[in-house]
């Protein structure tokens, strides 16, 4: 009766210790993939900020400023090194998310190709895929365990750093292609004027929910922006005013919050390290 027991208690322990060692090598794999996601979610969100600096810069060479096209070519090549990137790295990808990813790849080197768009379809087609670059970037982060963390600390911070963020530096993109549209033209156009304005509105929501994250500083100059950009909209001055102007203070805008983005997923990873 006494060898069976002890039997039974070893078999038990055995049992109890490969248990342990599954959940160990779980936690360690799980761990890996996110920080193999973190730095394929940094590339990518590398390609979501230089798409929008090529839109606003390519609404403004479709406008005649010419001299941008050197820019755009040097952009296109940084562009085509980042996708390289996360093409290289197909096996750590869902299946879906790297085909989303290939498709948004394919819709980028068609948008570049050499055609007869004007300043508005180019918009609309820098702005849509960026859209599904974003869908792609919260897909990611799902996949790669970031917004389903069981830390509550990681899941936070990661649908701050993939959705809030990248959402704010979206709409100010969009204001600043706008603006070199408008600047560039004899006048702000009804529809172009509600645009502005909709989305000056969407950014002012957006910044009272992030100074936590990202600072009283950075977002009190994304405001000054919005009340700047607002008042030429309303004294209909925005046609006359310098585009580069408009273009360096939203840059310097996305940059801070990109930094800031590039800051969070670094503490992630220290988090998960």
């Amino acid at each position: 009766m006494t060898h069976q027991i002890l039997l039974l208690a070893a078999v038990c322990f055995g049992l109890l210790t490969l248990s342990l060692i599954r959940l160990i090598q779980t936690k360690r794999q799980a761990r890996q993939k996110s920080m193999i996601g973190l730095e394929l979610i940094n590339t990518l969100m590398s390609i979501i900020k230089l798409t929008q600096q090529h839109r606003g810069m390519h609404s403004g060479y479709l406008n005649g400023q010419t001299a941008l096209a050197t820019k755009l070519n040097a952009l296109e090549s940084d562009l085509a090194c980042h996708f390289k990137t996360l093409s290289e790295a197909h096996k750590h990808f869902d299946p879906r998310t790297f085909q989303s990813l290939q498709a948004e790849q394919k819709q980028w080197q068609k948008l570049i190709q050499p055609n007869d768009l004007n300043a508005n379809i180019s918009f609309q087609l820098h702005s849509g895929l960026i859209k599904r670059l974003l869908d792609s970037l919260w897909d990611m982060a799902d996949d790669f365990g970031l917004t389903t963390s069981r830390s509550l600390d990681v899941k936070a911070l990661s649908n701050k750093l993939v959705r809030t963020l990248p959402e704010l530096a979206e709409s100010i993109g969009q204001v600043r292609a706008l603006t070199m549209q408008v600047s560039n033209s004899e006048r702000c156009t009804p529809d172009k004027k509600l645009h502005l304005l909709f989305t000056l509105a969407k950014i002012e929501k957006e910044v009272s929910h992030i100074e936590g994250t990202v600072g009283r500083q950075t977002c009190q100059a994304i405001q000054g922006f919005v009340n700047e950009v607002r008042l030429s909209v309303d004294q209909q001055t925005l046609s006359e005013r310098n585009p580069d102007i408009f273009f360096q203070e939203a840059t310097k805008n996305i940059d801070a919050i990109f930094q800031n983005i590039h800051q969070g997923l670094n503490s992630i990873k220290a988090q998960l390290g």
